[in-house]
């Protein structure tokens, strides 16, 4: 995914949709990537998958090793990571549209 194809999106879809959602009001989209569980969650995956040896040859492989180990983590990450969203929604708040802390 790239950066022009993220701002195509947003110009294409998103705008659209928040115009026909808020016609009358004066709306700043934000992308709240600080307060989604699946973006750490995907780092989880990864680090696990980097670690493995040898790595997966093909995408088949790929895909049961993936699943393979989401099954294998433990359900503590998806709580803390659930737990901390209350924190992650006050950080987006007092940073005000600004860059916040990823974890």
């Amino acid at each position: 995914f790239t950066a022009n194809g993220y701002v195509t999106i947003l110009g294409d879809q998103v705008n659209p949709m928040v115009q026909t959602l808020f016609p009358n009001a004066d709306t700043i989209y934000q992308d709240n990537v600080h307060i989604n569980i699946i973006e750490p969650l995907w780092s989880v995956l990864e680090s696990y998958l980097r670690a493995r040896y040898p790595p997966p040859s093909s995408l088949t492989e790929l895909a049961n090793v993936l699943q393979e180990e989401w099954y294998k983590t433990p359900l503590q990450i998806i709580q803390d990571l659930y737990l901390s969203i209350p924190r992650r929604l006050q950080e987006v708040l007092q940073a005000r549209g600004c860059p916040t802390p990823y974890w």
